[in-house]
């Protein structure tokens, strides 16, 4: 897992041992999370992984559901233009959050 903490921000790049992880870093804690559920992959657990993460009802996270959006052709990464859409999401995902507090 890769991550950073910028302000009140964490960016993870996320495996599947993130479950495990504080959502502390530094000397601060992070308040708002937003996370994609996964929308590529093959095995007999990824609509049950997607289903949980959809189905989070936690006051400060968001999950943005990124299935439909363009791959590229390994059918596993998004393709530039889904990213961009991808980002478009998440900033609206982390506005939405900002307006509840």
């Amino acid at each position: 897992m890769h991550g950073r903490l910028r302000g009140d921000s964490l960016w993870v790049n996320a495996t599947p041992e993130w479950t495990k992880m504080s959502i502390c870093g530094r000397n601060t804690c992070v308040r708002d999370l937003v996370q994609v559920a996964i929308t590529s992959g093959q095995g007999p657990y990824v609509e049950i992984v997607r289903k949980a993460q959809l189905g989070t009802k936690l006051r400060k996270v968001r999950c943005v559901d990124a299935k439909g959006l363009p791959l590229l052709p390994d059918n596993l990464h998004l393709t530039t233009t889904a990213q961009v859409r991808l980002g478009r999401m998440l900033a609206n995902a982390f506005l939405e959050l900002q307006a509840t507090q």
